[in-house]
């Protein structure tokens, strides 16, 4: 580095951000609201609407993102683009997110938490079973979650991993509107 000269330094428009964060509370199929009404509540400052991302037996989780788009955790750290979320999947063994998305809605940091997903990749549609009856019947045995606290394919689904739906897990919520 030299100190001879100086050049202004221009920085690049961060083009279009949104947040990624964990609910405040856990979610027990069939015996609160919602994922979206819970991401809803969730909600950090400045963030209008907020979206489940997760998987129904209609919809894939990858559906409320936008490929371009860069998500920050509520601190302020970019867990990545939609691009990047979505390509970090079991099948793939290959990349990882930017950082965790470990953060909650309010600023807490609960930890490695489980997450309910519903399918084994952003990009696939949930079953019923896997979803736990569209995330209403806390009697099912094999709905599908990953982990907060990883970077790797562990954060959406670990290889396919299942537990029962009376489990309380948390979600993991986008702002899906500027």
């Amino acid at each position: 580095m030299g100190h001879t000269k100086s050049v202004a330094v221009t920085v690049p428009a961060p083009g279009t951000v949104r947040k990624i964060w964990l609910s405040n509370a856990s979610f027990t199929p069939g015996l609160s609201s919602t994922p979206d009404t819970l991401c809803q509540a969730s909600r950090p400052a400045g963030v209008t609407t907020g979206a489940a991302l997760i998987a129904t037996t209609t919809k894939t989780a990858g559906s409320v993102l936008a490929p371009a788009t860069s998500y920050y955790r509520v601190d302020g750290t970019l867990v990545g683009t939609g691009a990047d979320l979505t390509a970090v999947t079991p099948n793939s063994l290959a990349g990882s997110l930017t950082t965790g998305t470990w953060q909650a809605g309010n600023g807490s940091y609960p930890g490695g938490v489980g997450t309910w997903v519903g399918s084994t990749s952003l990009a696939t549609i949930g079953t019923n079973a896997s979803t736990c009856g569209n995330w209403t019947d806390p009697t099912q045995t094999e709905g599908f979650y990953g982990s907060a606290g990883d970077t790797t394919a562990q954060w959406w689904d670990p290889f396919g991993s299942t537990t029962t739906c009376n489990t309380a897990f948390w979600i993991y919520c986008v702002q899906t509107a500027p």
